[in-house]
């Protein structure tokens, strides 16, 4: 639910408000929404971090796994040799 009202067309001070290069006062609205949170929306925030934090748990798990499998560790072995050998 917002609440609409017009734009005067000047300031206090006399200056045009501010969002008149974009449109004609007269025709220009500004709504005001409310930011409180229905009950049924609360721990929402939570309840995200939480499956983020899961997941990126479970792809660290996983990453773990992969890089002490035997071939992995060849091949960083191997490419770490080959860019040590290009130096010295």
């Amino acid at each position: 639910m917002g609440v609409s009202r017009r734009v005067p067309s000047t300031d206090r001070d006399g200056t045009p408000p501010v969002g008149e290069i974009f449109a004609h006062p007269e025709h220009m609205t500004i709504t005001f929404t409310s930011c409180a949170t229905t009950s049924d929306e609360r721990g929402a925030a939570t309840a995200e971090y939480a499956i983020a934090t899961v997941a990126a748990a479970g792809f660290a798990g996983l990453l773990a796994v992969v890089l002490k499998s035997n071939p992995v560790q060849n091949l960083l072995t191997d490419l770490i040799s080959g860019a040590l050998s290009i130096v010295s």
